[in-house]
């Protein structure tokens, strides 16, 4: 089993693995560890855009504050945009991306 060679992002990868597992489909140690290996060259390019996405929610929130809302209702109200859900998706997404390498090593370990 070869890998696609159009892999080129964290989604890509982490779709192309989705639907192995949907469709149980075997995956040999050698394309766990090709693949841990892209997640982690991609890893910088998530991280920027999840501190571009921090960013964005933490101007909401000082925005707020700067009208005379209280740092409470700001956050509250802040936790209600797109900004916010936008952090939390790339959040998730890269924890999903650190759990993925962490399998993938113990997945290459246990067949090698």
């Amino acid at each position: 089993m070869e890998a696609p060679k159009e892999l080129v992002s964290i989604d890509t990868i982490l779709d192309y693995c989705k639907e192995q597992v949907e469709n149980r489909i075997p995956v040999p140690p050698s394309i766990w560890l090709d693949w841990s290996w892209k997640l982690d060259s991609l890893l910088g390019d998530l991280d920027e855009d999840l501190v571009k996405a921090e960013l964005a929610y933490n101007r909401l929130i000082a925005n707020s504050i700067k009208e005379g809302q209280s740092a409470t209702a700001a956050k509250l109200l802040a936790k209600a945009t797109e900004e916010y859900a936008e952090f939390q998706r790339l959040v998730a997404k890269r924890d999903r991306v650190y759990e993925f390498i962490r399998i993938a090593k113990k997945r290459t370990e246990v067949r090698l």
